[in-house]
C-alpha cells in the first residue's frame, strides 16, 4: 500500500477514534445550541428602538450588544449575504476546510475526513448538521480500498452522533449500508 493511502487511513481512523470519544449530543440538547447560536446571528432590535438607533447608526457605532459582529460584517458587503456566508464568518465556527466543498477532492479520503472533521465541530457549536454527501464519500472510499472494518466503524461513530437527525435518501443509503456491513460480520 502507498505511503499516501496509508496516511489517509490513519486520518480516518484518528476521526473514528475523535468521534467515538465525543458524547452523543440528545435532540433537545442540538435544539439549544442551534437557537443559542441563531441568537447570535440575530439582530436585538427591541433594544435598538430603546436605545432610539437605527440599524445602521448602531452598525456605525459598532455596537456589538444590539447587532452581531456577523451582521455588522454582512451589512458592510454592499451587497447581499446569505446566512450560511454568516454562519461561515461566525467567530465561533470553525472553518471548512475549503472553501469550494471539496469539488475536484472528491476521490482524496483525507480531505473527506477533513471535511466532516470540521463539519462535526461546527455541529457541536451551532447543532448545524453533518453534511450527509461527505460521511458518504468517505463510506465509499473506504469501500473502494476494500476497508470493510473501518468503514463499518466509521458509519457506527456517524450512526451515533447523527443517525436520527437527518432524513432522506442519503441518509437512508448510509443506514442501509451499515446495516448490511453489520448483518456481514453476524
Amino acid at each position: 500500500m502507498a505511503g499516501g493511502a496509508v496516511n489517509e487511513l490513519k486520518k480516518a481512523d484518528s476521526l473514528i477514534e475523535w468521534l467515538n470519544a465525543r458524547p452523543a449530543l440528545s435532540r433537545e440538547a442540538v435544539e439549544a445550541l442551534a437557537k443559542s447560536f441563531q441568537r447570535s446571528l440575530t439582530v436585538d432590535w427591541i433594544g435598538l428602538y430603546k436605545a432610539d438607533l437605527s440599524l445602521r447608526e448602531a452598525i456605525e457605532q459598532g455596537r456589538t450588544d444590539l447587532v452581531p459582529e456577523t451582521v455588522q460584517w454582512a451589512a458592510k458587503q454592499g451587497v447581499p449575504v446569505t446566512r450560511g456566508e454568516m454562519v461561515n464568518r461566525h467567530p465561533d465556527m470553525p472553518p471548512l476546510p475549503d472553501d469550494n466543498y471539496g469539488r475536484g477532492k472528491e476521490q482524496d479520503l483525507g480531505f473527506q475526513c477533513d471535511y466532516v472533521r470540521a463539519s462535526f465541530e461546527r455541529y457541536w457549536i451551532g447543532g448545524e448538521p453533518v453534511p450527509p454527501g461527505f460521511v458518504k464519500r468517505v463510506a465509499v472510499l473506504l469501500r473502494k480500498a476494500r476497508e470493510h472494518n473501518r468503514e463499518l466503524r466509521f458509519l457506527r461513530a456517524w450512526h451515533r452522533h447523527m443517525g436520527d437527525e437527518l432524513t432522506g435518501a442519503s441518509r437512508g443509503s448510509l443506514i442501509e449500508r451499515l446495516q448490511k456491513l453489520e448483518n456481514r460480520r453476524r
